[in-house]
């Protein structure tokens, strides 16, 4: 079977009814190469539909056709290309797919994270400044409240920067009732002083437990 001209990795076979006429795969040098028995036994039984078909032989995976010829008569001919260039060219897609898949994920995750981070910011100001005023001792009426919420974590607009300001507007303004309770009665003058505004004592944020405090 003439081979001139075909690309290496090209198959050919023919055959009649009884018997193998010809086969050949072309070489990378132009020469041919027939097929091994099994192989011719192999691509034998395709039908003669002219619809493509994969088959794995000895030299590899083949695409392949077979169509009725007329010479010989009803006979077969057998026509197929190679596939490890289009396996390979599919392999480094898949594989490109996949890196390229897993780098857009990490960056996701790491500029979803910076986001997160970011808005959750104001929430960690907020919450080291109750912190800080839950650890001073605010029973005794004479701790100075200096903190405040920063101004970034304070804007007005957002959940956490609208709890920010209403804090801060605490802080600024306690209420007259979470002064000091009153003087018992037989204190001294130095010991019983005048009411003064100081932070909010979570015992006095029941107006019933200021009462029952201020009759005692």
């Amino acid at each position: 079977m003439d081979t001139r001209g075909q690309r290496p990795g090209t198959l050919l076979a023919l055959f009649s009814d009884s018997a193998v006429i010809d086969s050949s795969v072309v070489q990378d040098d132009g020469s041919a190469v027939a097929l091994t028995a099994e192989d011719l036994q192999k691509i034998r039984q395709l039908p003669s539909s002219g619809a493509a078909t994969e088959i794995t032989l000895s030299s590899g995976n083949y695409r392949l056709a077979a169509s009725t010829t007329f010479m010989p008569a009803d006979g077969k001919l057998v026509v197929g290309f190679p596939t490890a260039e289009r396996d390979s060219t599919l392999n480094s897609l898949a594989w490109t797919t996949v890196v390229v898949s897993a780098v857009g994920l990490a960056l996701i995750g790491l500029v979803g994270t910076i986001i997160i981070r970011r808005s959750l910011r104001p929430l960690d100001e907020l919450s080291a400044v109750a912190t800080t005023v839950a650890s001073l001792p605010l029973d005794s009426g004479e701790a100075a409240i200096t903190v405040r919420i920063p101004p970034m974590a304070a804007e007005p607009g957002t959940e956490i920067g609208d709890v920010g300001v209403a804090f801060n507007n605490m802080l600024d303004a306690p209420d007259p009732l979470l002064c000091r309770p009153p003087c018992r009665r037989g204190q001294g003058a130095a010991i019983c002083r005048r009411c003064e505004p100081r932070a909010p004592h979570p015992l006095d944020l029941d107006p019933w437990l200021h009462r029952a405090r201020a009759a005692q």
